[in-house]
């Protein structure tokens, strides 16, 4: 895995069981990194497209789960 996925994986893991604020931790994790211009807006991107389909994500997961939707 490389770095950039690596560091969108451990930011998503303090927001979802420390509630930390992901913006805050993009932010302290790319003024630390010397990760290239495009490794950085990868990184950006996992970690606020995660978190802008999360809902949605855990909706469609919830319908299938409902056993009227197994019919």
């Amino acid at each position: 895995m490389n770095s950039a996925r690596r560091s969108a994986w451990e930011i998503l893991c303090r927001v979802e069981m420390q509630g930390a604020f992901a913006d805050l931790l993009i932010r302290q994790t790319l003024d630390r990194s010397p990760l290239p211009a495009e490794d950085r807006a990868l990184l950006s991107e996992l970690v606020r497209g995660v978190l802008r389909w999360k809902l949605r994500l855990y909706w469609i997961i919830d319908q299938l789960r409902r056993p009227d939707a197994q019919k």
